[in-house]
């Protein structure tokens, strides 16, 4: 059982999501969950890399994704999600820790730490190992 934790959050990708079926459905339950205000906020959609793969990627409350999507069937191929953590309490700053996914450890269990969420330019992208876009943006942990 996880613990409620305010104002984190988690970016995460999905099985075959180039499949449009296989996107369809999960895009299907955020959407019900958000319909149903079930959902802290509305999760954003974005594309994003990791280990050099393109792939859309969504942002979400932690708590949301741990009661909603963290065990769902479409995340058996994934091996890992990023979740992002405030510095303070009440700070705007967000430090980034891997998180495992895969069934070789036990689910949610931390990878390392990876820095701090930063907006970056895109002409930079090729030099951060991974990155997300969301609302126009691109972000990475350095």
């Amino acid at each position: 059982m996880s613990t409620k934790l305010i104002n984190n959050h988690v970016v995460f990708s999905f099985d075959h999501p180039f499949q449009i079926h296989a996107a369809a459905k999960v895009y299907r339950l955020l959407d019900q969950l958000d319909a149903m205000e079930k959902l802290t906020y509305t999760p954003k959609c974005g594309i994003g890399s990791y280990k050099g793969q393109l792939e859309p990627s969504i942002m979400m409350d932690y708590n949301d994704f741990h009661e909603y999507i963290f065990k769902q069937y479409f995340l058996n191929d994934q091996e890992t999600y990023l979740r992002l953590c405030p510095r303070t309490p009440r700070g705007v700053a967000y430090e980034g820790y891997l998180m495992n996914l895969s069934l070789d450890l036990p689910f949610g269990e931390y990878q390392g730490r990876l820095g701090t969420w930063t907006e970056i330019q895109r002409q930079y992208l090729p030099d951060y190992e991974g990155w997300t876009r969301l609302d126009g943006k691109y972000f990475s942990c350095v």
